[in-house]
């Protein structure tokens, strides 16, 4: 059997064409296979379900904003005081002791408009707070600011 030119041809171009295919996969195999493991690369199921730790410049902003979630909960301001004074703000300083009782309050910018601050600080005399974590206790015990704004009213 005798080859035409033609055939030569696209023998010999697909030789071209499927050679340095081959060798970009070879060199890719080798790039993929040369990357290192890296250990604990995948968590588990169970670790990525966990919460995340708290870290221990993480406890009192954490407990902070459980304790003002607290007295949103049982702040309870009248709409009217709101829609005049939506830029209002209070914020006290709530003592608390290891059980997570009300120790000591002192108010540390009010907002002018009596109605609010009494409003808030209404709220924070019926609201119980959770008992403080022990790496900040005595930081609770000296006291927490609890800013309550009128943005934060949620009926």
């Amino acid at each position: 059997m005798r080859w035409t030119r033609a055939a030569c041809l696209c023998v010999i171009c697909s030789l071209f064409v499927s050679a340095p295919a081959a060798w970009a996969q070879d060199d890719l195999d080798k790039m993929l296979n040369a990357i290192p493991d890296v250990p604990n690369a995948e968590k588990s199921e169970e670790e990525a379900d966990a919460a995340p730790e708290v870290t221990e410049e993480a406890v009192l902003p954490a407990y902070v904003k459980a304790v003002r979630q607290a007295v949103l909960e049982q702040w309870e301001p009248k709409a009217k005081i709101i829609k005049k004074n939506p830029k209002a703000k209070a914020q006290f300083l709530v003592k608390i002791d290891i059980n997570g009782k009300r120790t000591g309050l002192a108010a540390v910018e009010l907002s002018q408009v009596k109605a609010f601050d009494k409003s808030v600080l209404d709220a924070i005399v019926v609201t119980t707070f959770p008992p403080p974590p022990p790496q900040i206790l005595s930081d609770v015990e000296r006291g927490v600011v609890v800013t309550i704004s009128a943005r934060s009213y949620n009926p």
